[in-house]
């Protein structure tokens, strides 16, 4: 099941558990010489035993460090950076998009939105209008810690930015031994129950296009001879 498949918003310390665990998986990403591109709730499951995967690596590609450029526009639009939006225009952006998507992921599970996005019916270019503004609101109650990671997370300079791991680990919203998250030592505050192999109960069914038949149709340039 997908982490926020049945919650649209997570208790503080859910919230942990599951950003920590998330964190040491984008960690992992970047650490094999990969940008992610493309964290987002829906990219995030849970196993049998309640602990995150990262999954859908479509948008990954070799990036070596901080110092190497991309210009490629790809993503998820509520989680794209700034230097996403204007990379083709200026000087491109590297892997430390991936903590900007981060950010906006702490704010989403914690209040159950995005931190840009405010609507369904919202047009891909007010979306991106908010993310160039670089405005951010908190809702009253938004943990002081989080709120403080998420600000620079996502600040509006990027030289005034969280842009490595290790900077990010000694932020004090995380309170857990680290090793014992990448080991999952921890207790998770929800493990699926699973019926059976490929028991897919947790996630929303969708109803399947009609099949068009292919008999006696040369629309898609299949002959006979």
């Amino acid at each position: 099941s997908t982490a926020g498949e049945k919650k649209k918003s997570f208790a503080l310390d859910e919230a942990k558990f599951y950003l920590s665990e998330v964190f040491v998986a984008l960690e992992h990403v970047q650490e094999l010489g990969f940008v992610y591109r493309d964290l987002k709730p829906e990219n995030v499951i849970l196993d049998e035993e309640g602990h995150c995967k990262l999954v859908d690596f479509g948008f990954s590609t070799p990036c070596a460090n901080n110092e190497t450029k991309l210009h490629t526009l790809c993503g998820t639009p509520a989680y794209l950076s700034p230097e996403q939006l204007d990379g083709k225009f200026t000087n491109g952006y590297t892997r430390v998009v991936d903590w900007w998507s981060y950010g906006v992921l702490i704010y989403e599970l914690l209040t159950g939105k995005t931190p840009f996005c405010h609507g369904h019916n919202e047009t891909h270019y007010e979306i991106f209008l908010r993310i160039l503004n670089k405005k951010i609101y908190f809702p009253w109650g938004f943990d002081s810690t989080a709120k403080d990671l998420v600000m620079k997370l996502c600040h509006a300079k990027l030289d005034a930015r969280l842009c490595s791991a290790l900077a990010i680990k000694c932020h004090p919203f995380y309170t857990m031994p680290w090793d014992s998250v990448a080991n999952r030592k921890l207790l998770p505050p929800f493990v699926p129950r699973i019926k059976e192999d490929g028991d897919i109960h947790y996630f929303k069914s969708y109803a399947l296009p009609p099949k068009e038949s292919l008999e006696d149709d040369n629309r898609y340039g299949y002959f006979d001879f």
